[in-house]
């Protein structure tokens, strides 16, 4: 998806030796709300050599190997290379709900003035019964709501016009962790507001 009008919306989603992961992801992207000709999906590979291409990948997805390690560096390779006036960034292990991408740009076009967005993170259980870490998860961490209050969201679930991505700058992909609180500092000293959406899961 290289050609013709840049789409609405660049999904991007970093993964390391989680095939299983990104496999659920794709499904969860390729059932959206929004028709797929809207958005395209980037892989961001950060295997240190590439991975297999993941059957039945959806015909608005391609990948971007970066080996430097580290999540952060595997995003900023992706946003590279996004045409998505809007960047939906989240994870290999998260499940978009079908409206995710549609809510997060009705959320944005709902919201003159701010181009960044936490959407919301549900935490649910792996298996059929809650684990202890999964516990400790849902009550302690990932809680975006708290996190927007604060200035910041979890890359999980950031949506971000990529002109304000490219006006603040990538992440720094020397970190292995926070990365997104770090960005979302610079973006709030550089004057851009954040807001809650709920209704993008």
């Amino acid at each position: 998806m290289t050609d013709g009008p840049a789409p609405a919306a660049s999904v991007i989603v970093p993964t390391f030796r989680d095939p299983e992961g990104l496999a659920l992801c794709l499904a969860c992207l390729s059932t959206q709300t929004l028709a797929g000709d809207r958005f395209e999906i980037l892989i961001a590979d950060n295997n240190p050599e590439p991975m297999p291409v993941p059957p039945d990948l959806p015909p608005n997805a391609r990948v971007i190997h970066e080996p430097a390690p580290g999540s952060y560096a595997a995003r900023n390779a992706a946003a590279r290379e996004a045409r998505g006036r809007v960047l939906f960034f989240t994870d290999s292990d998260c499940r978009p709900a079908p409206d995710w991408i549609e809510a997060g740009l009705a959320a944005l076009a709902a919201s003159p003035g701010v181009e960044r967005l936490g959407g919301r993170i549900e935490i649910v259980p792996a298996g059929a019964a809650w684990t202890v870490p999964e516990i400790w998860d849902r009550i302690f961490e990932l809680r975006q709501h708290h996190y927007v209050r604060k200035g910041y969201a979890a890359t999980a679930n950031l949506i971000v016009t990529r002109r304000l991505f490219e006006r603040v700058g990538p992440f720094d992909a020397g970190l292995f962790s926070s990365g997104d609180k770090e960005w979302n500092g610079r973006a709030g000293r550089a004057g851009a507001p954040i807001a809650y959406a709920g209704a993008a899961i």
